[in-house]
């Protein structure tokens, strides 16, 4: 519904902010049809208003045209468009649940916390309200007037694909809670499954369409590579994700979609579209009070309401806020660029087990010390099932190292040991599971998963340790690579004769990216002895592995090709290379060609070279303050 301008004697008695004070955070006076910041400051003949959030229903189905149905059991594209029926209004309160109840993924808390400063819906570039107004009514009538259909059996088809082949790596949801919050929500008795859901549980649940669609072993999609068999879905759930984002207040099944679709984005390569979302996930999260789901209970300067929430609930936003942070972390890591989520200023333990969370037992978790020298002691007392928080704590671990290795004036000598050894100690913390020296992970159809996260640890360490090694000090001497480069290799070599080949591709897709650090920054006495053509053979079929199900293990592969030719080729001699789109957009990997805050570095050009037409509002994109660059390109699938 599109925004009408009233006259000043006919507004209501609540003044609202025009779209213009909202983007620059003043004090509208709320007059109509022109505010007095707008008529004096900006010249304007005309306010425009947000139209008022509130939860809508979208009478139709999303869709770009054509239906899907099921084929013998496969996913069957046909030409049939059938005529949308009425949604229905559901509202459902906050409570607190004490079992894996359905409601834990109904519709979560709508208001704002009083903190919260309202986002900012404007835009960047100089433009004329009226005319990003009428682009998002276009949009909602897109949105409305397209349909789409998936029958309840192919989408419980690729709900329980998403259990077996993505939860393993990225934990989000309470399997049981949410299989019964799947039959009461999807319509079984319908054609059409997504019929009359809410914005935010349809984007949910296409996002998780996008990213179990991969592994789907339909008819219909066998023509069409792996990587790209969720683009439908992730194409819709754009849509959606751009009419919610004017429409919805921040909640958590809200939160938990758009993490989805970033993954989905992030998965198929860097690009503005997944670098938007990403942040707009870290400001609903701060916005939802996730940052200090345990400040309460540790300092009693968090949320008081956190300590009456039942463990489930309170599991599940901690979970959600582990995700944000890596989608933050790797972002920033791979772009040598700030993080978004301030590490000095939140306070979540890790998450518990899985085993411990489906069954209800309440298992104490730790809450990290993001300082040098401490990290290892959240390991101290951790059971054998936590594999997914050891991940977590070496993640933590890489993303110090990354932050000292982006310090234009390096860091202290003595900071740099600490960060070093810190790798050892995490290594010496790990529960008996992780030590791949003396048993192997036994890889079966149910212990992958947690097989999985220790050969994760095992490769996030190894690239600690490179990168480590390479943290430019004070004095400006040069790091010592020599006597290490070859041990960083024989690692890397350990780890990877311990994973099992059949799943590689179900483990988390990022690592394929923890093998380039390793591979290339080798010096010269390494790269030309013997050895060093099997380290990176074996490396490059790992990364071959990920590519049979994720565009990221091709990239990878196309960084470390990449990282060969400019070990032979300086871009003194060869600009082409500095030139390359990779060297631009994963600067990480190319620190001969660029430096991180170097003016000759590359800027937000870097993602917009991937980028195809944007079809997203600008309005949506324009929430997200620190990345305004990123308006001129767009990712679509």
């Amino acid at each position: 519904m599109g925004n009408q301008t009233k006259s000043p004697s006919s507004r209501s008695h609540t003044l609202r902010a025009c779209l213009e004070c909202r983007r620059t955070q003043s004090n509208c006076d709320g007059a109509r049809p022109v505010c007095g910041i707008c008529l004096h400051e900006k010249g304007l003949s005309r306010c425009w208003l947000r139209s008022p959030r509130r939860r809508r229903q979208v009478n139709g189905n999303l869709a770009a045209g054509g239906a899907v149905v099921p084929g013998d059991g496969v996913l069957q594209s046909t030409e049939s468009i059938h005529a949308a029926g009425d949604g229905r209004d559901q509202q459902s309160p906050r409570q607190n649940i004490s079992t894996a109840s359905p409601q834990t993924y109904a519709s979560s808390p709508r208001r704002l916390r009083k903190t919260a400063a309202p986002p900012s819906r404007g835009n960047f570039e100089d433009r004329n309200p009226a005319d990003g107004q009428s682009g998002v009514d276009t949009d909602r009538s897109n949105v409305r007037n397209d349909t789409f259909q998936i029958p309840h059996s192919t989408a419980m088809h690729l709900i329980h694909l998403f259990f077996e082949k993505i939860q393993p790596w990225m934990p989000m949801f309470h399997r049981p809670g949410f299989l019964k919050f799947c039959g009461q929500r999807l319509n079984a008795c319908d054609e059409d499954a997504l019929r009359g859901l809410d914005l935010e549980e349809r984007l949910l649940f296409l996002a998780i369409f996008a990213m179990s669609a991969r592994f789907s072993t339909s008819n219909a999609t066998s023509e069409t590579k792996a990587p790209d068999r969720g683009e439908r879905f992730a194409t819709l759930a754009k849509k959606t994700y751009d009419v919610a984002r004017d429409e919805l207040e921040p909640s958590l099944t809200f939160l938990q979609g758009c993490v989805l679709l970033a993954f989905y984005y992030y998965t198929s390569g860097l690009c503005a579209q997944g670098w938007v979302i990403v942040g707009v996930c870290a400001r609903m999260s701060y916005a939802l009070g996730l940052h200090e789901i345990d400040g309460a209970e540790h300092d009693g300067d968090g949320d008081p309401t956190a300590l009456e929430w039942d463990p489930i609930e309170v599991e599940r936003r901690r979970r959600t806020w582990w995700l944000v942070w890596e989608l933050d972390c790797f972002g920033s890591t791979v772009l040598q660029r700030p993080f978004a989520i301030d590490q000095r200023r939140w306070a979540v333990r890790l998450p518990m087990s899985d085993g411990a969370w489906f069954g209800g037992r309440l298992e104490h978790c730790e809450l990290l010390t993001w300082e040098p020298g401490q990290i290892w002691r959240a390991l101290v007392g951790m059971g054998s099932h936590d594999e997914r928080a050891c991940f977590l704590v070496a993640n933590v671990l890489l993303s110090l190292v990354v932050d000292r290795c982006q310090q234009k004036k390096g860091i202290a000598l003595e900071e740099k040991i600490t960060l070093e050894n810190d790798v050892n100690c995490v290594l010496l913390a790990l529960p008996p599971a992780f030590d791949l020296t003396t048993q192997s992970p036994m890889f079966d159809n149910t212990s992958f998963g947690r097989c999985n996260w220790i050969i994760g640890t095992h490769l996030l360490l190894a690239a600690s340790a490179c990168l480590a090694a390479g943290i430019k000090v004070w004095d400006g001497s040069s790091p010592q690579l020599q006597s290490n480069g070859l041990n960083h290799m024989l690692r890397l070599a350990t780890v990877i004769r311990n994973w099992s080949p059949d799943y590689i591709s179900l483990a988390h897709p990022f690592l394929a990216y923890a093998l380039a650090p390793i591979l290339g920054s080798e010096p010269p006495s390494v790269r030309s002895s013997p050895p060093y053509p099997s380290f990176y053979n074996l490396a490059t079929l790992v990364q071959r592995r990920f590519a049979e199900k994720w565009k990221v293990g091709d990239i990878a592969i196309d960084i470390g090709a990449l990282r060969e030719k400019t070990d032979t080729a300086p871009s003194e001699t060869c600009p082409d290379l500095r030139d390359s789109d990779l060297t631009k957009q994963y600067p990480l990997y190319f620190s001969s060609f660029y430096k991180p805050h170097d003016p000759a570095s590359p800027d937000d050009e870097a993602l917009s070279k991937d980028c195809r037409p944007s079809t997203c509002s600008t309005q949506a994109l324009a929430v997200v303050a620190p990345y305004s660059s990123l308006l001129d390109c767009s990712y679509t699938t």
